[in-house]
């Protein structure tokens, strides 16, 4: 635990957290590789997205007919996450942190959007040094309609097993994945309106923001 904090205190100091490559799998796994643009929650109303859950906000010339190689996506996706949702994290977060800390924190700013991540109490709890509070925050960002939804509970509870440094329930989770996603999700080629099967979450209840830029998970199964 001591070289853990003295990691962070330096990674802080240095200003050089990165996503780590357990960071990289989770993000994989849960938003998956899609090389044709589609509307994430079925029907026009939903994002467009494609890749690993890029939207308009991270590829402004997105359109229905964008087709993206993957090549390209994992070329993007680990830069996108350090620099743009990673930075969110760097801004928002004041005390020290690790790599997987950190990457665990731009996984769930990725997911909910960086306005409900900066106003979370997740991110005020951490900041006033309410470490283990706010590792408990996470399983909170698990609901739809008001009822816990499968996929965004194993999500949440994988990006918490990496903020506590627990690669081996990480792993564990990750495997589970692939077997519970319904078999249309199990493709890589998705028609431009995709019906996705995984709600948006819901706000934590003493949370005042609406999540934004909300991404669903899906599947992947890249874990090394």
């Amino acid at each position: 635990m001591a070289d853990t904090f003295v990691d962070a205190v330096n990674a802080k100091a240095e200003g050089k957290n990165t996503i780590s490559q357990e960071g990289l799998d989770l993000v994989k796994t849960f938003e998956s590789f899609k090389p044709n643009a589609y509307y994430d929650r079925g029907g026009k109303k939903g994002a467009l997205t494609v890749g690993y859950g890029f939207t308009k906000n991270d590829i402004p010339n997105l359109n229905e007919s964008y087709v993206m190689d993957k090549p390209a996506a994992e070329k993007m996706l680990p830069d996108l996450i350090t620099n743009k949702y990673g930075a969110v994290v760097s801004d928002t977060v004041k005390v020290p942190l690790n790599d997987q800390q950190f990457s665990a924190l731009a996984s769930l700013a990725y997911n909910i959007g960086p306005t409900a991540f900066k106003k979370s109490t997740l991110v005020k709890k951490l900041n006033s040094g309410d470490i283990e509070g706010a590792t408990q925050e996470f399983t909170r960002w698990n609901k739809a309609g008001g009822k816990p939804v499968e996929g965004l509970t194993r999500r949440r509870t994988a990006e918490q097993a990496l903020f506590k440094g627990d690669t081996m329930g990480l792993g564990k989770i990750l495997e589970k994945q692939k077997f519970k996603l319904p078999t249309s999700m199990k493709t890589t080629m998705f028609q431009t309106e995709n019906p996705n099967p995984f709600p948006m979450p819901d706000e934590p209840q003493d949370n005042q923001e609406t999540p934004q830029d909300i991404q669903p998970p899906a599947t992947n199964f890249l874990f090394t």
